[in-house]
């Protein structure tokens, strides 16, 4: 949706429900947007189950590491390597 400033104020509850139905909405000045008001991305909710799975699959990573003899994680190395192919 994409609305001048000037209409914005008389329309704050069309606003308020495009908003709230996932739409994106653009403020335009003279022709130009000056701003966009996007919907609150809802906060993730993790549950115990999942916070256990996830903790349980760190544990089969680290295990697996272990087992394949990896040696220790080196971060400074992971960053390098991911950027490597940037440059």
């Amino acid at each position: 949706m994409t609305i001048a400033v000037e209409a914005a104020d008389t329309t704050v509850p069309e606003l308020m429900e495009s908003i709230e139905r996932g739409d994106e909405v653009r403020l335009m000045k003279n022709g130009q947007t000056v701003a966009r008001i996007v919907p609150q991305q809802p906060k993730l909710i993790v549950t115990p189950e999942q916070r256990a799975r996830a903790q349980q699959a760190l544990r089969d990573m680290d295990a697996l590491s272990k087992e394949l003899d990896l040696g220790p994680f080196n971060f400074e190395e992971f960053m390098a390597d991911r950027d490597a192919g940037r440059r």
